[in-house]
């Protein structure tokens, strides 16, 4: 199985709506396509629009991150949903391409449907430059700033949601979005 069946499956098992499952599998797919390496910020930002945008209440989170008891720690971008990770990113890193780990979908590695080993939020040295310059940038400003698309980022909303967005009207609803830098220990 791909990738984005098993997003796709790991979503249905936890009772997520059509909709919302085609938010986290359009992603996956465009990631997939474009060879988005090391895009944890991008993926993140464009996903928690795509999920406000499906009614949901996401948290929009940074900070340092580790796969495993022995991992490096990395600073990352990911989603949360009632306290739960949600992060297709991890699976396409920055270094190589290959995944950190699979894609985690509600605290679940898509693989092993079992909780991930990706701990999210731990205590380390703190946001590196790259990291804090994402988190201090204005959310719309970062939104426009992606090069790579015509309209930044608010085009791969329009991916993850499958239908056009109005990229003012997105704008002007999520300009005052903020990160949340989460620090939880290990």
């Amino acid at each position: 199985m791909t990738y984005v069946d098993l997003i796709r499956k790991t979503a249905r098992e936890q009772d997520m709506e059509a909709s919302v499952i085609d938010v986290f599998a359009n992603l996956m797919t465009y990631i997939e396509e474009k060879r988005w390496q090391g895009a944890c910020h991008a993926c993140s930002s464009a996903l928690y629009v795509a999920l406000c945008e499906r009614g949901l209440d996401p948290r929009l989170c940074i900070g340092e991150c580790r796969y495993g008891a022995d991992g490096i720690p990395f600073d990352h971008s990911w989603i949360e949903l009632d306290g739960k990770p949600f992060d297709v990113a991890c699976a396409m890193r920055l270094d190589t391409g290959a995944p950190i780990c699979a894609p985690v979908i509600g605290g679940v590695d898509v693989e092993t449907g079992e909780p991930t080993e990706m701990r999210y939020g731990i205590e380390f040295l703190g946001l590196g430059q790259d990291a804090m310059t994402v988190y201090l940038t204005p959310f719309a400003d970062f939104m426009d700033g992606y090069p790579y698309e015509r309209d930044g980022l608010w085009t791969i909303v329009g991916r993850c949601l499958g239908e056009t967005v109005d990229v003012d009207e997105l704008r002007r609803r999520y300009t005052h979005t903020a990160r949340d830098c989460v620090r939880r220990g290990e």
